[in-house]
């Protein structure tokens, strides 16, 4: 007997969107982001929301995982999502269909496309691993053909509430090119850094700061944790080489170490922290001995040190093998990581990426 989900995208069309926050652009502040979040206005808590987030970013990691996609396209389908749910409300749509609507998407905007077949048996399944016999409902004619209308629509759903703009700037390349610019050879940092960036697909970063922005803030957080100095180049501090500043590095830096605080005890975690990751006053190239972040109990202590705290268990284990992830940083690498498509900026008329990134009123950042 078919069996299905008592979940429904509840939409066809998109709803409102308050013009005073997320009708344009694609950045904002994160008190923007929590305070008028659609979610919130239906009753969903900021914690929920979080929860959900999470979520669905888990649920297209093992997706893409399972269909054998490159990372930049699990991460085109996670800003996808995050990007729906900035201006949509997760009372009045299912994640987890929009979530395959997004990998569905994704797949053909970074050319590589799966058929919608795959997407929605893989995706089935997941979605009821508890149920063993999920394999099987979803190659009945009626359940197959429910869940293909569901997804297409949520597709079309998708496309509408991003106005069909679905030029993103991948954070990889990004931070490929980052690392190539700082001539940052260290596999381990490489390593560290890749892993950093991937958990911070998790938060609202990517609808908060520039692709840029985010690599720098995952290179300098793998730096301190390797203990590996960044360089200068004639009194040109690194973070300036990657056109990013000091109090967006600690903003960065500390909303990424947050994912970590609801990790069990027994990994060891930066942030079973509370405090500062970066004091303004302190340079990140020069830091100080000891620690640049307070712990609750006792500070000064080293912020990531493996001699007396350990590997940081989530940094070192990736769905990717290092070998996939040396693969697709060479493959990425061979790209001109500066060309991006010509799309005009809804705000300041900017052509390309790098104008777009000068325009700080554009992003919602303070200057």
């Amino acid at each position: 007997m078919a069996v299905f989900s008592g979940e429904e995208v509840c939409q066809t069309t998109p709803s409102h969107i308050d013009t005073n926050y997320f009708s344009s652009g694609w950045f904002f502040t994160r008190a923007q982001i929590e305070d008028h979040s659609p979610s919130r206005r239906d009753g969903i808590s900021l914690v929920k929301e979080n929860q959900l987030r999470k979520s669905y970013c888990g649920f297209l990691r093992d997706l893409g995982m399972r269909l054998k996609v490159p990372q930049m396209t699990i991460a085109t389908s996670i800003l996808f999502c995050h990007r729906f749910f900035l201006r949509q409300s997760h009372a009045k749509n299912d994640r987890y269909t929009i979530a395959t609507a997004c990998m569905f998407l994704a797949g053909k905007v970074e050319e590589t496309p799966k058929l919608l077949q795959n997407v929605l048996f893989i995706s089935y399944e997941i979605r009821h691993k508890k149920d063993k016999s999920a394999a099987n409902n979803i190659k009945q004619k009626e359940v197959y053909e429910y869940e293909k209308e569901r997804v297409l629509l949520a597709e079309n759903l998708v496309l509408q509430t991003l106005d069909f703009n679905i030029n993103i700037v991948n954070p990889y390349r990004r931070l490929v090119a980052a690392l190539k610019k700082l001539s940052i050879m260290d596999k381990f940092v490489v390593q560290v850094a890749w892993n950093f960036l991937n958990d911070s697909l998790q938060t609202s970063l990517c609808l908060q700061y520039e692709a840029h922005h985010i690599a720098a803030a995952s290179i300098f957080l793998a730096a301190k944790f390797k203990k590996h100095k960044l360089p200068t180049d004639g009194g040109r501090q690194w973070w300036q080489e990657l056109d990013v500043t000091v109090r967006q590095l600690e903003d960065m830096s500390n909303q990424m170490l947050e994912l970590y605080e609801q990790r069990p005890s027994s990994v060891p975690s930066p942030t079973s922290t509370s405090g500062r990751i970066l004091p303004t006053e302190v340079s990140p190239t020069q830091p100080p001995e000891g620690s640049c972040i307070k712990y609750k109990d006792r500070a000064d202590t080293e912020i990531m040190d493996a001699d007396s705290n350990g590997e940081l268990c989530n940094l070192l284990q990736t769905p990717a093998s290092s070998q996939k992830m040396n693969m697709e940083v060479s493959q990425i690498g061979s790209f001109d990581t500066h060309v991006q498509s010509k799309h005009p900026h809804q705000s300041c008329g900017s052509e390309d990426h790098q104008g777009r990134e000068s325009k700080r009123h554009c992003s919602g950042l303070a200057n």
